[in-house]
Formats: C-alpha cells, structure tokens, sequence
C-alpha cells in the first residue's frame, strides 16, 4: 500500500490531474486505482510515467498489472449538488 501511494504522490504533480482513488478489495488480495484527468491531452501525456509507475509498484509487492483501461466520465454527482452535465438542460 506505501508503494501505491508513493506512486500516487509523484503523479499527483502531474499537469491536469483532477484527483485519484485508491481502492482495496475487503476480501481479496486486489486494489485498483482510479485517476481523473482533465482531458484525453492530459491522460495521453500522463501515459509513459503511469505505467512506470504501475509496474514498480506492483513488482515490489509481487503483484502484476491486471488490465489498463481508458474511460470518459459521461457525469460527475455529489450529494446536495446538481449533476455536472445537466445545468444546461
């Protein structure tokens, strides 16, 4: 878990990272992480030094990257505030 989240704190001067997650499974040995880029410009950019980072991270905990995938965030919800996506109805 340190590893990840030394991982986590060199990305975080990234230009364009809106913010990140790191997630545990409660009964498995598997963790995933989310990232939130302002754009694809960002993520593309962030591409080389993340999966560096991924495989470093998971080697010193004798674990392996599973899978890497790229999605948009189609809306964004917080309780008490109006989704983001649809104030212009």
């Amino acid at each position: 878990e340190d590893r990840f989240r030394e991982a986590l704190d060199e990305i975080s001067g990234m230009e364009g990272l809106q913010g990140h997650y790191f997630l545990v499974g409660r009964d498995s040995n598997r963790a995933m992480v989310i990232t939130l880029w302002e754009g694809h410009d960002a993520l593309a950019a962030s591409n080389v030094t993340a999966s560096r980072l991924r495989s470093e991270a998971a080697r010193a905990l004798d674990g392996e990257v599973l899978s890497v995938d790229e999605f948009a965030v189609a809306f964004h919800a917080e309780p008490g505030l109006e989704p983001l996506g649809q104030a212009a109805r």
